[in-house]
């Protein structure tokens, strides 16, 4: 299988989706990543790939 690494600043739709899978794999409160997830400085080092 072949994966894409996506950056999340670059695909906004899928903000919402990110922050729950990176507070459900880490447990951190999705509140956290909820409040990073609307600040594209911190959203420009996030990543996830498909």
């Amino acid at each position: 299988m072949i994966y894409k690494i996506i950056s999340i600043k670059d695909n906004p739709h899928i903000k919402e989706e990110a922050a729950r899978w990176f507070s459900s794999k880490w447990s951190v409160d999705f509140e956290f990543y909820d409040m990073v997830r609307n600040d594209d400085n911190s959203m420009s080092r996030m990543y996830v790939y498909r």
